[in-house]
């Protein structure tokens, strides 16, 4: 699976609230609520030694972090180290911030360039530099030693009432490392995944029952635990004609969702949707490909010019287990 493949969207998200917060005034005592506190958030006196500093980043320009930020922050830093450290959560978040004044956010992308980063021992991170017009950009850069990956995220945002841009930059490290270059890292587990009975295409999607199609212990061994409720009837978007299935199974401790759909879907529906991180997938029906949707990695699949279907395992995605179930289904499919 790529590095940060399941973070993209979550990242545009929490940049797009950040934004909102900004431009809308959000109260403290609101947003407070949100964040549960913000204990793993740990500020640091000044900016590591390793990330170059922009013109005008001292201590005296130093700021603190609002409380949206803290309520966005928390979990999106965590899906960020999930996608790095094999499926673990960061155990804390370090930051620091600065108010320039005379400076955009475009100042700061273009400061923060992979070729300046890199010299700093940082590669950019598939999420790679997400503008957000002309009131805000997040980077994200990781970078490896020892055996140990450690993640970054530059988020800079105009503040319109103090006429000024505000850059946060946000720090963690694999709780147990990752593996160095060159040493073995576990394959999947394999699946004993049970034959899908025969579907039958019609007119009408939605008089398919993909909940009593696919075996759930299918789904149980792909997302590695049972399910907490039956699975329920479920459409991906507001597009009449659609059947599919939503699974869930109980939160972990940390707050790590396990949740899974299949979605049978118009073939209009497979060719609209926003791409990100899109990959190509061959030999499965007529076409297909993998692509970062709104909540996590999606597998979707044209299987004729008749329908087609989304398949999706969340909150961390395995590409190898979306691949085993579609082709089931592809074989099930008449």
């Amino acid at each position: 699976m790529n590095q940060t493949q399941h973070v993209i969207h979550s990242l545009a998200l929490a940049s797009t609230l950040a934004l909102a917060a900004l431009a809308c005034g959000l109260t403290e005592q609101v947003v407070d609520r949100v964040a549960g506190g913000g204990d793993e958030l740990q500020a640091v006196a000044e900016l590591w030694s390793d990330v170059p500093p922009m013109d005008g980043m001292t201590a005296a320009q130093q700021m603190e972090m609002p409380a949206w930020l803290k309520a966005l922050a928390r979990p999106v830093m965590d899906q960020m180290m999930k996608s790095l450290n094999d499926g673990q959560a960061a155990g804390h978040w370090d930051w620091t911030a600065f108010a320039l004044s005379g400076t955009a956010p475009a100042d700061v992308q273009v400061f923060y360039s992979p070729d300046r980063m890199a010299e700093h021992g940082w590669q950019q991170a598939e999420a790679a530099c997400l503008p957000m017009g002309e009131q805000g950009v997040l980077c994200s850069f990781t970078k490896e030693a020892g055996g140990t990956t450690t993640g970054l995220i530059v988020l800079a945002a105009l503040d319109e009432e103090q006429k000024q841009t505000s850059v946060f930059f946000l720090r963690a490290e694999g709780v147990d490392g990752t593996p160095a270059p060159g040493q073995p890292t576990a394959a999947p587990a394999p699946l004993a995944l049970a034959p899908i009975a025969p579907i039958t295409l019609g007119p009408d999607l939605t008089g398919i029952d993909l909940c009593r199609a696919i075996p759930q212990e299918n789904i149980e061994a792909i997302m590695g635990r049972k399910l907490a409720k039956a699975p329920e009837r479920f459409v991906y978007d507001d597009t009449p004609g659609q059947s599919g299935c939503a699974y869930l199974a109980a939160q972990d401790p940390d707050g790590e969702a396990h949740y899974g759909y299949v979605v049978l879907t118009p073939v209009a529906v497979y060719a609209s949707q926003p791409l990100y991180l899109d990959v190509a997938v061959s030999g499965l029906a007529a076409e297909a490909y993998f692509n970062n949707g709104a909540d996590t990695r999606q597998l979707w699949v044209k299987i004729d010019d008749r329908a087609a279907f989304v398949v999706a395992f969340g909150d961390v995605a395995n590409e190898d287990y979306e691949l085993a179930l579609a082709r089931l289904l592809v074989a099930a499919i008449k």
